[in-house]
């Protein structure tokens, strides 16, 4: 992995806490399923981990965490009840979804 992506990784990992769900995968918040699901491949393409396996540990590890966030991302906003739920938590400042 070049320093340039390194750093790229590095600032995806670090703004995790401050990232609503819709940012995480570049939507809007009238996004479609099919929107959310084109994103959510691009997403997959940048951060799957198979498609990175020759990284180092420490780069593996943050490269693991962004993708995890993801795929809460997709499993949230993918399904309409979860969505709303989402939704709501998102209108009381909370950017992960509480169950």
């Amino acid at each position: 992995m070049q320093d340039d992506e390194r750093q790229a990784l590095a600032e995806w990992e670090a703004t995790l806490p401050y990232a609503s769900y819709y940012d995480l995968l570049g939507v809007d918040a009238q996004a479609d399923s099919a929107e959310i699901r084109s994103a959510f491949h691009e997403f997959s393409r940048n951060f799957h981990p198979d498609a990175h396996a020759t990284l180092a540990r420490e780069d593996r590890q943050r490269l693991e965490h962004v993708f995890q966030r993801g795929v809460e991302a997709y499993r949230a906003l993918i399904q309409p009840d979860l969505r709303a739920n989402y939704d709501s938590c998102l209108a009381r400042g909370e950017l992960r979804l509480t169950r």
